[in-house]
């Protein structure tokens, strides 16, 4: 299994610590700017004076003529320094600039880790939740469908039981991505639970919603088999499948219906798994 990776679906790996080391490399900046600025007003002003008391000390000039050269090379020197005092504040400012576009890149990763879960890539259940009212909002104003599943490993507590944590965190990374290429760029793919995904997808009604599971069914099957070296525990799910406004107009009325729907066919799934060992007992006793 190591070809498989996770494509797409690395969370950011930006934390507070980077955000420290801008604000150091800014404030930084910013003071050797400033130590600049105040250095070549210096030299400005230094430089006059140099020049004012060349010209009156010079003694091959009028004293009319020390005094008008020695404030023309003032004015120029003063000009010079403020001038360079003025390209030095440009500087300045687009350093600061440069380094708070830097902190908006690095809160705007930063903002994506918080609605992310850490282990899949995908969207967390507080993101999840928000958005699906917002697109409850969007759907009741354009009067369009909206759908929701949600999706359940059967069975996955065996492969962190037989396998270990570690190859049951790799099934999951596996499966979120599998699910999430075979929806939509728009479409919001979030780990809802432990092994339980949820999938809200605008613009669909309860046909298309299944379809997709149709489609999640048959590459999630295809994965089982490729998952063979790692688990002997065949990868399945159930699911539960809603539709705004047939099953609920808020996000967590949609939520509930989801799941009692996916609750029923978990069950359905449970008793059929079952059906042969129960009826085994009865053809011995025949």
């Amino acid at each position: 299994m190591a070809g498989m990776t996770r494509s797409g679906l690395e969370p950011a790996t930006a934390d507070e610590s980077d955000l420290a080391q801008v604000e150091r490399e800014a404030q930084h900046e910013v003071q050797r700017i400033q130590r600049r600025m105040w250095l070549t007003r210096l030299l400005g002003l230094g430089l006059g004076l140099v020049l004012i008391t060349w010209a009156v000390l010079a003694p091959n000039l009028s004293d009319r003529a020390q005094l008008i050269i020695g404030l023309l090379f003032a004015t120029e020197a003063t000009s010079l320094g403020f001038a360079l005092a003025l390209y030095d504040r440009r500087t300045h400012v687009r350093a600061v600039e440069r380094y708070l576009d830097r902190l908006r890149a690095l809160a705007q990763q930063l903002q994506e880790m918080s609605e992310r879960d850490s282990l899949t890539g995908l969207y967390n259940h507080g993101y999840l939740l928000r958005r699906l009212q917002e697109e409850i909002s969007l759907a009741q104003r354009h009067r369009r469908p909206l759908s929701v599943i949600i999706l359940d490993l059967n069975e996955f507590k065996e492969v962190n039981d037989r396998h270990g944590h570690l190859v049951g965190d790799e099934v999951l990374q596996l499966v979120a991505t599998t699910i999430r290429k075979q929806v939509r760029c728009h479409d919001v793919v979030a780990r809802y639970g432990g092994d339980e995904f949820c999938l809200v997808l605008p613009e669909t009604d309860l046909a298309g919603a299944e379809s997709v599971v149709k489609k999640l069914r048959a590459t999630v099957a295809d994965l089982a088999e490729r998952l063979q070296g790692l688990t002997d525990t065949r990868i399945s799910f159930g699911c539960g499948i809603c539709t705004y406004p047939d099953d609920g107009a808020t996000a967590r009325a949609l939520i509930a219906a989801a799941d009692a729907q996916l609750y029923r066919e978990k069950r359905a799934q449970r008793l059929e798994r079952a059906g042969p060992t129960r009826a085994a007992p009865s053809a011995q006793t025949a």
